[in-house]
């Protein structure tokens, strides 16, 4: 029974959590409320606080949830590859084409949503900075596992590579907010990549084989 009912709860706080994603992104964190919210998960409102204490619990989970996903797909593509190097290419292509695809469009409002809260609220920002340095970080380490491996350029430091690397997607998905299908994606990615590929020991064009050499 005991396990019944946790799954019973954790699946009425993603609904809660699903619910408040779709506010947010509609009517912005500063004007949605806690009734817009229950209405929209088809709960009373007062049972919303048995799981989030307050409102900003709520754009917190909604946020740390983009950055973990984020972290998790990094990793995996490290052990996926079995080179952080070109884990790093498809990471890079993937971002790319969520970008090009407008399956970034919500979730960079989302993210606008958050900073902007946490600009107001200190608890708020300090959870997110927290999650946004281990995001960094855990680039940082691909980066300089790359390194390590003779696979990227080690005179550059893996934390402020990482950090560029946030800073233009971040960039790009703050643009989109406004500018949408009229923001060129394919030219500012086509632009970095001619600033980063050179970065890289290897040619990127080919694929590695099964005996640890390269093929086109």
């Amino acid at each position: 029974m005991a396990k019944v009912s946790d799954r019973y709860l954790e699946e009425r706080r993603q609904e809660i959590l699903a619910a408040a994603r779709s506010v947010f992104i509609e009517k912005g964190y500063a004007a949605a409320t806690i009734n817009d919210i229950a209405t929209a998960a088809g709960v009373a409102a007062g049972s919303i606080y048995r799981y989030f204490p307050a409102k900003a619990d709520l754009i917190a989970e909604v946020a740390l949830d983009c950055f973990h996903q984020d972290m998790d797909r990094w990793r995996s593509l490290g052990i996926e590859t079995g080179s952080p190097a070109r884990a790093l290419l498809q990471l890079g292509e993937e971002t790319r084409e969520h970008f090009v695809s407008g399956d970034a469009h919500e979730e960079a409002i989302l993210r606008l949503e958050s900073y902007l809260a946490a600009l107001r609220e200190p608890e708020l920002r300090e959870r997110l900075n927290a999650s946004l340095v281990e995001s960094m970080g855990v680039m940082a380490s691909l980066i300089a596992d790359a390194q390590e491996q003779g696979e990227m350029d080690a005179t550059v430091d893996a934390a402020t590579l990482s950090a560029f690397f946030n800073i233009f997607g971040s960039g790009i998905g703050t643009l989109s907010v406004p500018m949408k299908s009229a923001l060129d994606v394919e030219g500012a990615w086509g632009v970095l990549m001619r600033l980063v590929l050179p970065l890289f020991t290897f040619d990127p064009t080919t694929t590695p084989t099964s005996e640890g050499h390269t093929h086109v």
